[in-house]
């Protein structure tokens, strides 16, 4: 019974995906507009997932060299003594 069910499951998409042309390439050679499309959304598809790991190793990068600046910015602001600690009062 499993192998009727898997044999007339697998008809019916061969025969469906033909009539309904779902393959995204068949049609790719007749009209040059559509295979513009497709050559430019699967270039855009491959590009995005780069351009989304490249902002944000760029937004680290920017964030640990914002944070470095404004801490050598508070060192070079403090008083000298302060930061060696020998403002303190003697005992």
């Amino acid at each position: 019974m499993r192998r009727a069910v898997a044999a007339c499951a697998a008809l019916a998409a061969l025969l469906v995906s033909v009539v309904a042309s779902a393959c995204p390439v068949c049609g790719v050679g007749t009209n040059e507009a559509n295979r513009q499309a497709f050559i430019g959304s699967t270039i855009f598809l491959s590009l995005l997932p780069l351009a989304m790991m490249g902002g944000l190793i760029g937004w680290g990068i920017w964030h640990v060299r914002r944070r470095e600046r404004e801490r050598e910015t508070a060192f070079t602001s403090a008083d000298p003594l302060v930061l060696q600690g020998l403002d303190t009062p003697a005992e």
